[in-house]
C-alpha cells in the first residue's frame, strides 16, 4: 500500500511539473512576441520598460536551464534572435546598473551563444 501510495506521488509530482514547464513556457513566449515581431533599428525602438521585463525573464530562465532541456532550448532560441541581441545590448549600455548586471551574468549562462 505504501509503495503504490509513493508512486503515485511522484506520478502526480511529474504530471504537475510538466504543466507548470508547459504554462511558464507559454508566458515566456507571450512576452517575447512583442519584441520578436518588432523591426529594431537602434535603442530608441525599445522602451526601458520592455528592456527590463525581457531582461528579468531572461535572467529567470537562466536559473531553469540547468534543471530542464526544455528552457536550455527555449533560452538558447531566444538569445539567437537578432530582436533579443539588440536588447541586451541597449540594456548594456543604457539599462541602471542592476540590469547591466543581470545582461553580464547572462554571458557566463548554460546556453549563451558562443559565436554571437
Amino acid at each position: 500500500m505504501y509503495l503504490s501510495l509513493l508512486q503515485v506521488t511522484h506520478c502526480v509530482s511529474i504530471t504537475v511539473a510538466a504543466d507548470v514547464v508547459s504554462y511558464l513556457s507559454q508566458v515566456v513566449k507571450k512576452v517575447f512576441a512583442p519584441l520578436l515581431h518588432m523591426e529594431m533599428r537602434g535603442g530608441a525602438d525599445c522602451p526601458p520598460e520592455l528592456v527590463a521585463l525581457c531582461m528579468h525573464t531572461l535572467d529567470f530562465m537562466s536559473g531553469l536551464v540547468p534543471h530542464d532541456s526544455t528552457w536550455l532550448s527555449c533560452y538558447s532560441d531566444l538569445l539567437n534572435h537578432h530582436q533579443v541581441q539588440m536588447v541586451l545590448a541597449i540594456a548594456l549600455y543604457t539599462g541602471p546598473a542592476h540590469i547591466r548586471h543581470k545582461v553580464l551574468n547572462l554571458i557566463a549562462t548554460l546556453g549563451f551563444p558562443a559565436d554571437r
